[in-house]
């Protein structure tokens, strides 16, 4: 459970690093995981890939280049099919949620993103391609760090902040038609290109390019706004609030929407909507939903009963579930757990456990079963399939 600040590296804190870049401008970090790069294997995590390109329960897609056109392609793709298609220079295969199918990709954002809390992070994305492999100029709504695993790619990027009326309409790849890059760079094994939301940017792959795209995940107002409405109109069906109406007083000499109408309109709406409470259970909902919520397994009680067993004989860790999301909220009591879009009430002993595992994944033997309350808690992770089935990770 070592943490690296890869940052380090690079001869920059945290601090500084949010002070003078995050969502505000593009930064290159050159050999910043250069070690991690050289020890991860890069033959085992191309299978996976490749593997994972065939599952229905994993986002995929590939891209091919002919001239100044891209066509698109989703999967699940046979293996024999992007082997042929990799073949090609100019083709390349993405596949999004990687860290939630391979163990060193998950081991890659807590021992080295640490500096962001997990829930906010999105996924990994895996992108290889071969030479020229490319998908166009584009921007992305969300803070990305490219880090760069095998081969090379040249990134040519700028510092604006674009907006979607300036994307290709009549393309499925969010393309930006007029892209004048300010910035150009090839990046090597273990260099990472960090950009912030709007900033437009272009990579083209040279041999064996593998990429990883460590995504924040950062929903737009307009997502917001309609998720939680839906949460709010569920939440008003029922209660007293839902039945009230608008009771505005009426001006017989007045034929017209007056500015004290749409004053007292607005005044009355807001004061529907505002509801910080639901808000909050909400939003700890909504960002520690599943993509995928059919990658989590909840155990049985019997199997439960005797996993508990054999972590007590063995002294085994306790280890969350690879998709698994969580956050918690403690201004109030009781507290709030967030684990994979459900809310759950908690007494404020487990804070500590909630906190080792929200940031390293895994949690000590001997630190739950020092106490009934972390017992308990650690059954209820169990049976929403949170904690991984010790076979799952080579006990």
């Amino acid at each position: 459970m070592t943490e690296v600040n890869w940052l380090e590296n690079t001869e920059l804190t945290c601090t500084e690093f949010m002070s003078k870049y995050w969502r505000q401008r593009p930064a290159v970090f050159k050999g910043g995981l250069e070690s991690t790069a050289n020890k991860l294997s890069k033959e085992l995590i191309y299978k996976d890939i490749v593997e994972l390109a065939s599952s229905e329960f994993v986002e995929s897609r590939t891209i091919q280049q002919e001239a100044d056109k891209f066509q698109l392609a989703f999967g699940p793709f046979s293996p024999t099919a992007i082997e042929k298609t990799l073949s090609d220079d100019g083709s390349m295969l993405m596949v999004q949620g990687a860290d939630q199918h391979v163990p060193a990709l998950n081991a890659l954002l807590t021992h080295h993103f640490s500096f962001i809390p997990r829930w906010r992070i999105e996924d990994i994305m895996v992108t290889i391609g071969g030479k020229g492999a490319s998908c166009g100029p584009h921007f992305d709504h969300y803070d990305v760090f490219l880090f760069q695993l095998d081969g090379e790619k040249n990134w040519q990027w700028d510092a604006c902040r674009h907006e979607e009326t300036e994307l290709d309409l009549d393309s499925d790849l969010r393309l930006l038609p007029s892209f004048d890059p300010e910035f150009s760079q090839t990046m090597e094994a273990g260099d990472i290109l960090y950009l912030p939301p709007g900033a437009g940017h272009w990579g083209i792959a040279g041999q064996n390019s593998m990429t990883l795209s460590i995504g924040i995940r950062n929903p737009t107002m307009l997502e917001l706004v309609s998720n939680y409405t839906d949460e709010l109109l569920d939440d008003h069906l029922t209660s007293e609030a839902g039945s009230h109406t608008l009771d505005d007083k009426l001006d017989p000499s007045t034929d017209f929407l007056s500015g004290s109408m749409i004053n007292a309109l607005q005044s009355r709406y807001l004061e529907f909507v505002s509801n910080r409470k639901l808000m909050a259970q909400w939003f700890g909902r909504y960002m520690t939903e599943l993509k995928e919520p059919a990658l989590i397994q909840p155990m049985t009680q019997l199997q439960v009963d005797s996993e508990l067993i054999a972590h007590r004989l063995r002294g085994a860790p306790f280890q969350l579930t690879l998709p698994t999301r969580m956050t918690h909220q403690k201004e109030s009591e009781p507290l709030h757990l967030f684990l994979n879009g459900e809310v759950f009430s908690l007494n404020e002993t487990c804070v500590e456990l909630i906190t080792q595992l929200s940031r390293f994944r895994e949690v000590t033997a001997s630190m739950v079963f020092e106490r009934e309350e972390n017992v308990a808690f650690m059954q209820l992770l169990m049976l929403n399939g949170a904690i991984q089935f010790m076979e799952a990770v080579g006990e």
